[in-house]
């Protein structure tokens, strides 16, 4: 949600700075009293004195961009293990699926060959 945020009070012309969460989080966790309040007052006091370390928001199409990647991955790992299960269930009655690809003319789902 730190970059939806950060891009809508960007888009107000609103002064804001992002910094690196683990830098925040171990500066902040030093305090005694941990609160949401003496959490905001402590983030506060990082800006101000400028002990932070500024970090880079990615674009709104970088960020889409990244989206899809990480759904593509998702699904080719999917498909894999469903393979990998038909594999595994059409051994079991002594048959072997040749992979897709390993013969020219080959189906998209391999040929059943007796072994």
């Amino acid at each position: 949600m730190t970059s939806w945020l950060w891009h809508d009070l960007r888009r107000v012309d609103l002064p804001l700075v992002c910094i690196d969460a683990r830098h925040a989080h171990a500066a902040l966790s030093v305090r005694i009293n941990k609160s949401d309040e003496n959490d905001a007052r402590g983030l506060a006091e990082l800006v101000r004195v400028g002990w932070y370390r500024e970090v880079k928001v990615k674009s709104t199409e970088s960020q889409k961009i990244r989206a899809i990647l990480v759904a593509r991955s998702r699904l080719v790992t999917i498909r894999r293990d469903i393979e990998n299960q038909i594999r595994s269930l059409i051994k079991v009655q002594q048959l072997r699926l040749i992979r897709a690809g390993a013969k020219p003319g080959v189906a998209p789902w391999g040929n059943l060959i007796g072994e």
